[in-house]
């Protein structure tokens, strides 16, 4: 500036400030320094209507149909009322990285209402995630105008951009899990060589890593159902029925129908058919019959049905007062010879082959020359010749079905075949009142 002879000041130079001469009088006005904002960027993601937080990532079963993935952005330190280009991007993480391209990518111009606020990309349902994966969401919020003044002039000469970009962070990630399989119901069936359900198996199922997924303990005359998801397991039985030999361990596989496979019978009797899978046990062994002492005498025992024909599969024990001396199961076409002392005893069925109902005890002697006599048939068909003991074996009744009601419809009429009201009705059967007046009335249909 300049003043010349008479003090008036004149400025030749503004060089960017504002300043105003006035006579004798320079004034020089500051203007308030251009403060840069500094944005920050924090992120949840939601996927499949469940949102991630900050110590635990979210999970969701995969479907074939595709992901619907909405991220909520919460800005601070945005410019109030300015635009922002808001991109999401997600991608597959692993090991704190990410992994190849981006999978889906969703931009959005938004408004900063205020310094601080909330936005939300919604990438709807985003298909070809795979189970087992996971996956994270990176932001950037780029403002349409210049915000940001880099030479300190005063003047923004640089658009603003924020981004929250942490392959780390657990609240902008989620994790897709395999579909966990159906389970399908497996039946399970603990029976003696004549095909009944035997009670006492302590039973476990384990699964490929050994876990104990099920376990209980049989039930006579009743098979066990449990649920599986496919795959592979053993049948371990801890504890063996009393007087049979435990099973070992046997694999098999249940596929996606439920279908069950024996891998590894391990020498066992073992048979799967459809959902079901048939173990047998076995008696323990005896000791084989021996040649007679001099007061033992060889007795024949014949287990037969009524047609004479030797039957398979009766479990009998031969008993003196509680103790068991003999025990075998019967086999088709074949007597058992045994040697016995003279003496008092008792024939009891510990299982009737399969089809046959139990015969109750029986009480027979022996004399000193190996006959037999009956002296307790117990309402039993049981014969005694010379050193034979004969047992009949009665079939097992078949219940015929309970017939079940059928709807029958009766109709009341007249001459002109109209329904007519007021009629009491009974129907007898066999002479009974099956249906009487006070329940059954007709009415007039129009």
């Amino acid at each position: 500036f300049t003043v010349d002879k008479d003090g008036n000041v004149k400025v030749t130079k503004e060089d960017g400030n504002t300043v105003k001469a006035e006579n004798n009088k320079l004034t020089v006005t500051d203007q308030d320094k251009y403060v840069n904002p500094k944005g920050e960027l924090k992120t949840t993601v939601e996927a499949d209507g469940q949102s991630s937080t900050t110590e635990k990532s979210v999970e969701v079963t995969e479907n074939k149909d595709g992901v619907k993935v909405v991220d909520t952005i919460k800005y601070k330190g945005l410019v109030e009322g300015k635009d922002y280009t808001v991109t999401g991007q997600l991608y597959e993480v692993k090991d704190g990285k990410i992994v190849g391209e981006a999978k889906a990518t969703k931009t959005e111009t938004k408004k900063a209402d205020k310094d601080e606020g909330n936005w939300n990309l919604d990438f709807g349902t985003v298909k070809g995630l795979e189970a087992g994966k996971s996956y994270v969401v990176y932001e950037t919020a780029t403002s349409l105008e210049n915000l940001v003044d880099t030479d300190n002039d005063n003047k923004p000469d640089k658009k603003q951009e924020v981004e929250h970009k942490d392959p780390k962070d657990k609240s902008q990630t989620f994790v897709v899990k395999p579909k966990t399989p159906e389970q399908k119901e497996v039946q399970f069936s603990k029976i003696n060589v004549g095909g009944e359900e035997i009670a006492g198996a302590e039973i476990q199922i384990k699964d490929a890593q050994g876990k104990i997924v099920k376990e209980w303990t049989s039930e006579k005359g009743k098979s066990k159902t449990v649920k599986l998801n496919p795959g592979t397991y053993t049948f371990h039985e801890v504890t063996a029925p009393k007087g049979y030999l435990a099973v070992t361990v046997i694999t098999f596989t249940v596929d996606k129908d439920g279908n069950v496979k024996v891998t590894n019978a391990n020498k066992n009797k073992v048979e799967a058919k459809g959902n079901k899978l048939i173990v047998t046990d076995n008696l323990k062994p005896v000791d084989p019959p021996q040649p007679p002492t001099p007061e033992q005498k060889e007795v024949q025992f014949s287990k037969i049905n009524v047609g004479g024909e030797e039957i398979a599969g009766a479990q009998i024990e031969i008993k003196q007062g509680n103790k068991v001396i003999k025990s075998w199961i019967s086999e088709a076409g074949k007597t058992r010879k045994e040697n016995l002392e003279p003496g008092e005893y008792t024939f009891h069925e510990a299982a009737a082959p399969n089809g046959y109902k139990k015969v109750t005890n029986i009480t027979f002697t022996i004399d000193k020359d190996g006959k037999v006599k009956v002296t307790n048939v117990n309402g039993n068909t049981v014969k005694a010749e010379g050193n034979k003991l004969t047992v009949t074996d009665q079939k097992e009744p078949v219940v015929p079905p309970t017939p079940q009601p059928k709807e029958v419809q009766f109709s009341k009429v007249n001459l002109g075949g109209k329904e007519i009201a007021g009629a009491k009705i009974q129907i007898l059967k066999d002479g009974k009142v099956v249906e009487n007046g006070h329940q059954l009335k007709t009415k007039h249909i129009n």
